[in-house]
């Protein structure tokens, strides 16, 4: 076991040296050209690097080594003064003192710069004129918003990125929110080289304030102007002040319908009307600003719908499951009733599935209700089963929680084989109700870097509501992402579920499984891509001669290290552990599993595609996963 340990570590180091061999060696370039820092002065040499004496302005070393490593041999000297002193002043080192001496030894160029005082900034000055040319007043409360935050500070060192990020930061919040046609309409860095400082001007025309009139939509065809507003559903109001976030969110959950392929909202200004009453929605407490300055302009939505029918093929291949074909038909106009229906048949080596799901479009309290049915059938594990399913669900969406309420009738057989008991059959049935919560706060759905994704489910049965048996069920998953930069991101994966029975042991043939009478469904295996790889598909649970059944309890956790060589190909390490087991388990089948390993990734356009390689050290062997690796 320590030699196969020892193994794995040795790959995560070579893995590591490997990735920032391969870094050095994309950002090395052929004849380039080295620079060497001396105190107060950069030394450009030829060829020859000495890194001891790079200790100070780091910053200004790295950004000539950028620009200056892209030229050649043939680069004039007048060339290269021009750069250097174009660079120097995007830091805040204007007209520096560039010399040039050539090695009596070597023959080679020697480009030195020696560095003035860093300008600072000695004054700071922004003014805002509104549409009749009043000028907003700067000890308002709009105008501290509005300089609030930005990155030019008096004192602080001229930098281009500042200067520029502090012009688009406050033009950005003008047009964000209240002022549509807001503009830039001057800007001056005025640059006082003898004194070492640097004077600020900026000007910004606001243009009208506006406010939210009328929905005007576009581009409907099959459906009428109810369905769209109920998306609305108050998110733009009448004389509400104008918000891009707003805009921004109603065009997301329109574009995120069944029934829309695209939305574009914009504000119609050519027909917007001046309104006098501005102490309703004001948003400045300089009243002469807005005064006579405030305009309503009705909202137009523009809408592109889908395709009345959609009918999807598609092949694919999990080690979970093994190959896959898939047959999907999707219509969100069914009957003529913009009903979202949706059927699905899928064939898996191990599990094949047909279903159908319809939901109806939202109501004004934003409740989406929807019914479904589904019939399963798999053989995984030994254990082959039998389900088939009918469900009411009711999902409310606010912001990054997700609230479903459901209710489902399931039938389900399964069979052991090859069992140390008997053949082992059952045929159990539940009405469940359910309710789930999903957090998703992550800044990419498909390939996260930062953020979390939880969910939490209960549900409950009872004998007197058409279930063989009373039970809770208790599930629970997180994943959190962090980020260290962007190519290197750390994910730590957990979940743990509990079914509560309250049924004694079934006598008739297992003397010692005590969940006959608990669909499959609501218990817990575990193992394989997505859970505990180095083990297969759903292998661990309570065992039973050669077949895998569900178990009570479940535990497990997950950490996995993920880096991007670049934008399309990535390597992981990863640890997991868990297990899933009954109340009346002893030591050894509570011992839990852990697997280890490292895999590879590829940004697919559907999110990450995984190939791992894992040791199980309970299944002593390397297990291959191949997914596609998205958040649940």
């Amino acid at each position: 076991m320590f030699k196969i340990k020892l193994i794995i570590l040795f790959i995560f180091i070579f893995i590591f040296i490997f990735n920032n061999f391969v870094y050095a060696q994309a950002t090395e370039k052929n004849d380039k050209q080295k620079i060497v820092l001396e105190n107060d002065f950069l030394v450009l040499i030829n060829n020859d690097f000495d890194e001891k004496n790079i200790n100070k302005n780091v910053a200004e070393f790295n950004l000539l080594a950028t620009y200056l490593n892209k030229q050649n041999k043939r680069t004039r000297r007048s060339e290269y003064k021009k750069i250097i002193t174009n660079i120097l002043a995007t830091e805040g080192y204007f007209l520096p003192e560039i010399k040039f001496q050539r090695n009596a030894e070597n023959k080679k160029l020697n480009i030195i710069v020696s560095l003035n005082k860093p300008s600072k900034i000695n004054s700071i000055n922004i003014e805002f004129q509104n549409e009749n040319g009043i000028y907003l007043n700067k000890n308002s409360a709009k105008y501290q918003e509005l300089i609030k935050d930005i990155p030019l500070q008096l004192n602080s060192i001229f930098k281009q990125t500042d200067w520029d990020n502090t012009k688009q930061l406050i033009l950005n919040k003008l047009l964000q929110k209240e002022y549509y046609q807001a503009h830039l309409e001057n800007s001056l860095a005025d640059v006082d080289s003898e004194n070492n400082s640097v004077n600020i001007y900026l000007f910004y025309k606001t243009g009208y304030s506006y406010r939210f009139g009328d929905l005007k939509i576009t581009g409907l065809y099959r459906y009428n102007d109810e369905l769209v507003n109920k998306y609305n559903q108050k998110i733009i109001q009448k004389n509400d002040i104008y918000n891009i976030r707003r805009i921004n969110r109603f065009q997301n959950k329109l574009q995120n319908s069944p029934y829309f392929s695209s939305a574009r909202i914009s504000l119609d200004i050519q027909n917007s009307k001046s309104i006098n009453n501005i102490e309703k929605n004001n948003n400045t407490d300089d009243e002469n600003f807005a005064k006579d300055n405030i305009k309503i302009a009705d909202v137009i939505v523009n809408i592109r719908e889908k395709p009345a029918h959609n009918l999807s093929f598609g092949i694919g291949y999990s080690t979970n499951t093994g190959a896959r074909l898939d047959n999907r038909y999707q219509t969100a106009n069914f009957l003529n009733e913009a009903l979202s229906l949706e059927t699905n048949i899928s064939l898996e080596q191990k599990r094949q599935t047909i279903l159908a799901d319809m939901f109806f479009s939202p109501t004004k309290k934003r409740h989406q209700h929807g019914i479904g049915m589904i019939a399963e059938h798999s053989d995984i594990e030994g254990l082959n089963i039998k389900r088939y399913a009918i469900g009411w669900q009711n999902i409310i969406q606010r912001k990054h929680l997700e609230t479903r309420w459901s209710l489902t009738f399931l039938k389900e057989n399964y069979t052991t084989s090859t069992t140390k008991f008997l053949d082992l059959e059952r045929n159990t049935k539940a009405l469940v109700s359910n309710v789930q919560w999903t957090w998703r706060n992550v800044d990419n759905r498909l390939n996260p870097t930062s953020g979390e994704v939880l969910r939490l489910q209960i549900g409950l049965a009872s004998k007197a509501f058409l279930s063989d048996a009373n039970f809770v069920r208790l599930h629970l998953k997180g994943m959190h992402f962090y980020s260290f930069n962007q190519n290197n991101i750390f994910t730590f994966t957990y979940e743990f579920g509990k079914t509560i029975s309250f049924e004694k042991k079934d006598d008739r043939n297992d003397q010692n499984y005590s969940n006959n009478k608990i669909p499959q469904d609501y218990l817990f295996r575990t193992g394989g891509t997505g859970s505990i790889r180095g083990y297969d598909y759903q292998s661990i649970g309570i065992k039973s001669g050669s077949a895998t059944l569900g178990a009570k309890n479940l535990a497990l956790t997950s950490m996995q290290f993920l880096h991007w060589f670049d934008k399309q190909w990535g390597s992981v390490v990863f640890i997991d552990a868990g297990n899933a087991w009954d109340d009346n388990a002893n030591n050894t089948e509570k011992n839990i599993a852990v697997g280890y390993g490292v895999g590879a990734r590829w940004k697919s356009p559907a999110g990450p595609l995984g190939l791992d390689i894992a040791y199980g050290e309970r299944s002593k062997k390397l297990q291959f996963h191949f997914a596609l690796n998205i958040p649940f």
